[in-house]
C-alpha cells in the first residue's frame, strides 16, 4: 500500500483512503500524506466474505438538510464531508467548515473549534473524544457518566500557518471513529507539517526506489528464463518499463514539494506572520 499511494497520490489519482476495517482504524499512512499537504477523503470498508460483517465499518457523508439519494451521497463523498466509524458517531467543525472543507485565511487567528462524539450507552462508555492537528492530539476529553456516553470540546486554536485538523473518537468496547479533516489554508502557504517535510519525502522516495528494485529484480530474473511458470511477475517484467514512468513522473512531483518547501521558508519565519 505505501508504494501504490506513494507513486499515486501526488500524482492525484487517489481521492480517498480506507482507513478502518476489521474495527482497525489505521491512520499512520493517511496523516503521512495528509502532513504532506495532499487532501484525502477518510472512509472504510467491510471485507466481505473474506473477513468481518457487513456493515462492522461505515461511512457517513453528510447531506445537511439536502433530501437523501444516492446522487447526493456520493456527491457529500466527493466533497469529504465524512466520517467512518465501527461504532460512535461524531459531530466537526472548524468556525463554519465542515469535514472537507478548505477554509482559507490571510493572516493568522484564532479558529473556534467545536466536536461532539457519542454512542450506544449499552456498550460505548466511555467515549473518548480527541482534536488531531498534524497527527498530534491537541486537545481531549472523556465522557464520565456510564450511562450517558457522550462528550463534547469547544475551544479556540491558533491557525498558525496552516494545518488539517480532524476529530477521532474511541468507544469503550473498542470501537472507533474518524472524520476527514478541516484544511486550514493559509494564502501562499500549504496546510502540510512544514518542519517534517524532509522525513516524509524521504520516506516516498524509499519506497519509490523499492518499486524500482522489484522491477529490476523481476526483469532480471526474466531474462534468466526464471519467470515463465511466475505469470505476475513475468507481466510486471514486461511492463516494467511503463511503471517506471509513473515513478520517474512521481519523484519530479517530490522535488516539485522540496521546492516549495524552500520557497515558503521566508514566509514562514516568525516577522513573516
Amino acid at each position: 500500500v505505501h508504494r501504490d499511494m506513494s507513486l499515486n497520490v501526488p500524482r492525484q489519482k487517489v481521492d480517498f483512503v480506507e482507513i478502518l476495517q476489521f474495527n482497525q482504524l489505521g491512520t499512520d499512512l493517511y496523516y503521512d500524506f495528509l502532513n504532506l499537504g495532499c487532501k484525502l477523503t477518510a472512509s472504510a470498508g467491510s471485507d466481505v466474505p473474506w473477513g468481518g460483517t457487513i456493515g462492522e465499518v461505515r461511512t457517513y457523508a453528510y447531506l445537511a438538510k439536502q433530501r437523501f439519494s444516492a446522487d447526493a451521497w456520493f456527491e457529500a463523498f466527493r466533497r469529504g464531508r465524512t466520517f467512518t466509524t465501527s461504532g460512535p458517531m461524531i459531530e466537526f467543525r472548524v468556525d463554519k467548515a465542515l469535514s472537507g472543507d478548505e477554509l482559507q485565511l490571510k493572516a493568522d487567528r484564532q479558529l473556534r473549534v467545536r466536536a461532539r462524539a457519542w454512542g450506544d450507552p449499552q456498550r460505548m462508555a466511555p467515549v473518548k473524544l480527541e482534536i488531531v492537528r498534524h497527527g498530534e492530539v491537541i486537545r481531549a476529553a472523556e465522557s464520565s457518566d456510564p450511562k450517558h456516553p457522550e462528550v463534547q470540546l469547544d475551544f479556540t486554536v491558533a491557525a498558525g500557518h496552516g494545518a488539517w485538523i480532524a476529530a477521532r473518537a474511541r468507544g469503550g468496547d473498542g470501537t472507533s471513529a474518524h472524520t476527514t479533516p478541516i484544511y486550514i489554508v493559509r494564502a501562499g502557504l500549504r496546510f502540510w507539517k512544514y518542519d517534517g517535510v524532509d522525513e516524509l519525502i524521504a520516506k516516498r522516495l524509499a519506497s519509490l526506489a523499492e518499486i524500482e528494485q522489484i522491477v529490476a529484480d523481476a526483469k532480471q530474473l526474466n531474462a534468466e528464463g526464471k519467470l515463465e511458470k511466475d505469470r505476475y511477475r513475468k507481466q510486471l517484467a514486461l511492463q516494467g518499463d511503463a511503471l517506471l514512468e509513473r515513478v520517474t513522473r512521481a519523484r519530479n512531483l517530490y522535488a516539485n514539494l522540496q521546492r516549495t518547501a524552500e520557497a515558503e521558508r521566508e514566509q514562514r519565519r516568525p516577522s513573516g506572520r
